[in-house]
Order: C-alpha cells, then sequence, then structure tokens
C-alpha cells in the first residue's frame, strides 16, 4: 500500500526502532492501564495544585485561545500538504492524510468506549469522557506526521527547523491548555500521549500487515464496528476509575435549592432553580450565609461547587470571599462555568455543631441587574 516513494528512507524510525518502539509504547500503554486507579493520587495532587496556582490572566489567554492552537496545526498541517500535492508526491499525501484521520477517529472510538469522569462538576453526558483528550491526540499525529515528511534529505534545513519548531509549540500549548483549564487529567494527558505516539511508531512505517488496502479495510470496519456497539450499548463500556469515582465520603454537606432547609440560609439569597447538574441556589451582591452542622471537628478543607452569573460566554474571574465563623478563610476566584473549588482551613476554625459560612462579592461581580444575582451554588462539602 505504500510503494513508491513512501518506501524511501527518511533518516528516522530505522528497522531496530520500528520494531521495538511500538512494543514499548504499547507496554507503557497497558502499564497506565493497569496502574490508573493506583496513579489517582497524582491527579488529585496535579488538580489541586493547578487550582490553588492558577492565574486569572493566564486562565483568560488560555479561554481565549481555546481551539485556536489545534486550528493553527490543521492549517500548517495543511500547508505541508499542499508542498506535498506541489511535488506532486500523491502517495505521501495519502499516508499522511491516512494517519490523522485514523487517529482522529481512534481516540473518539476510545472515548466513547472508556468511561472516565472529567475533573469538571457537570455529568459525563454534557462534557463527554476524560479520557483520552482528542486535542492531545490530534495535536500529536499533526506534528509526528509533519516532522516526519520534513525530516526526508530533500527538505532544505532551515524548513525542517522552523515547520518542526512551530509543530511543537503549538501542540505545547494544546498540552497546556488542556491540563491547566481542568478538562482533563494529568493521566488523560500521558496516557493521549503514549497512545499517538504508538500509532505514529506503527504508521509512519507500517508493517507488512497494514501494507495490504484490504486488511487496513478491513481493521476500519472492525472499529466501526466496535464505535457502534460502544454508543448504542453504553453497558459494553468499560468504566476507568478517576479522582471524582473514588472521593470518600464527607463529614458533612450542604446542597442547595428549594429542598434544602430554608432557616439553615441567611443574607442576601435569591432564587432557587434547577439546572442540568441539579437544584441551586442564587446568592445576591453583598452577603449571603449559610449554617453547616458539623458532628465533629476534624473537616480538613471544604468542597464548594458553584459558578458565577455571566450574561454570555464571555471571561470571568471575579473574587468571592470565603469567610468561617467570622474568620476570612480565602479570597476565592471564580471562572465561568461549573467548577469545583477545594479551599483549605486552619486547624480548629470548624467547630462541632453549627458553623456559619458567608459568602461575600463585591460591586465588581458581575450581577443580574434584574434580581442581583452573582454566583450560583450547587453544593458545599466538608472534607
Amino acid at each position: 500500500m505504500w510503494s513508491g516513494r513512501a518506501r524511501k528512507p527518511y533518516g528516522l524510525l530505522n528497522n531496530k526502532t520500528n520494531q521495538r518502539l511500538p512494543l514499548l509504547l504499547g507496554g507503557l500503554i497497558l502499564v497506565q492501564f493497569l496502574s490508573m486507579e493506583a496513579t489517582i493520587p497524582l491527579d488529585a495532587a496535579v488538580y489541586q495544585w493547578l487550582q490553588s496556582t492558577r492565574s486569572c490572566h493566564l486562565v483568560q489567554l488560555g479561554m481565549q485561545c481555546k481551539d485556536s492552537p489545534l486550528w493553527y496545526l490543521i492549517v500548517f498541517g495543511g500547508l505541508g500538504v499542499c508542498v506535498l500535492g506541489l511535488q506532486r508526491r500523491w502517495t505521501d499525501i495519502a499516508h499522511a492524510l491516512l494517519i490523522v484521520l485514523s487517529g482522529a477517529f481512534l481516540s473518539e472510538l476510545l472515548k466513547t468506549g472508556l468511561d472516565r469522569a472529567r475533573p469538571s462538576a457537570l455529568p459525563a453526558w454534557l462534557v463527554g469522557n476524560s479520557f483520552p483528550s482528542g486535542h492531545v491526540i490530534g495535536a500529536v499525529l499533526i506534528t509526528g506526521t509533519l516532522i516526519f515528511f520534513l525530516a526526508r534529505k530533500d527538505v532544505p534545513v532551515w524548513l525542517r527547523v522552523w515547520g518542526s519548531g512551530v509543530a511543537l509549540c503549538l501542540s505545547g500549548v494544546i498540552i497546556w491548555q488542556r491540563l491547566y483549564l481542568g478538562h482533563h487529567w494529568a493521566t488523560d494527558i500521558i496516557g493521549s500521549l503514549l497512545i499517538a505516539g504508538a500509532l505514529l511508531s506503527v504508521a509512519l512505517r507500517p508493517p507488512a500487515f497494514l501494507q495490504s488496502a484490504r486488511n487496513v479495510v478491513s481493521l476500519g470496519l472492525i472499529a466501526l464496528l466496535c464505535y457502534q456497539m460502544f454508543y448504542f450499548f453504553p453497558q459494553t463500556r468499560v468504566l476507568l476509575p478517576s479522582v471524582r469515582s473514588i472521593q470518600t465520603d464527607p463529614l458533612a454537606v450542604f446542597a442547595f435549592g428549594e429542598k434544602a432547609p430554608q432557616e439553615d440560609f441567611s443574607g442576601d439569597w435569591g432564587r432557587h432553580t434547577q439546572e442540568p447538574l441539579g437544584p441551586i441556589s442564587w446568592a445576591r451582591q453583598g452577603d449571603a450565609r449559610i449554617t453547616l452542622t458539623v458532628p465533629q471537628s476534624e473537616g480538613a478543607a471544604l468542597h464548594l461547587v458553584a459558578r458565577p452569573f455571566v450574561k454570555s460566554k464571555a471571561y470571568t474571574c471575579f473574587p468571592l470571599d470565603i469567610i468561617v465563623n467570622g474568620q476570612l478563610v480565602q479570597r476565592l476566584l471564580l471562572y465561568r462555568g461549573w467548577r469545583e473549588y477545594t479551599i483549605p482551613l486552619p486547624n480548629g476554625w470548624i467547630r462541632p455543631g453549627d458553623n456559619t459560612i458567608l459568602f461575600r462579592t463585591g460591586e465588581d461581580f458581575p450581577m443580574d441587574e434584574a434580581d442581583r444575582r452573582t454566583v450560583a451554588f450547587h453544593s458545599v462539602q466538608l472534607l
């Protein structure tokens, strides 16, 4: 299948490497799957560290970029295809497109067949599964394929260096963005890199079995049937552990909404409504308090699920003061959308019995002009 120019030496992936690298990467993928539950503390530690060090400016940059780096990379790869077309290297073009498109489909197949909760407060049916990262796999496949074809001896050195450098930088931005903005766990990124690397190591210099068009089509049909099975029969999917699936029972929980004890609300609260996440309560601008009853004073952190009011999909990063029993614990920065926030508590700040937790928003906080809504709360837990 890959006859003609595609069989010329590229200066990368010699025979020994071509034989050993897929086995090595495949073994690492297997090790990751078998140790996924053991590496959950790593995911939790990285997520909490990122949450505590996030910068409004970097979050704004990441949200403004959104899918732009991937689209730039696709355009950059398209330019590479155009160069191959000018050189009439049609076999190379077909080879490159097949690698990227098959990789994108494999990513979607795995994401459909593997159930893993994202680091998001929203349910999976709204935000999708977390493993693997389609953005990361797509970026690595495009970058790896581009570098592979740039490594040919008939490509100028300056084009190799600049082309490879730009592609690697864009891929790095995509990986940083998916992790920093909380779209994926750290092990999702690691697994996506391994999967993309394994696919590249096989597809760039395919073994004899994959040099037959009939075999490639057969594999594609099998993958398509598996995708249909996972999609229409969710019970066939494989459940992968994540930080959210092994969370321990909290010491105390305050669930918002109409069914929450109204005597536990005080201060400036607005409406109790319903969203796909569940029942919520809106705090108005100013001070809004709840009473959290705790059986014992062993809690180490407050865990809350909240989102700020925004009129559109505009960027937000506004401070919310968290005050426990009259003492300011933290000025929390709220970002757009439903998110989970964990706030460490000093020893002794929580006492057995009733505890007052106050949420304070300033005049610079975005507000619904009609009823002064500022922040929606879904739950507060003491961990």
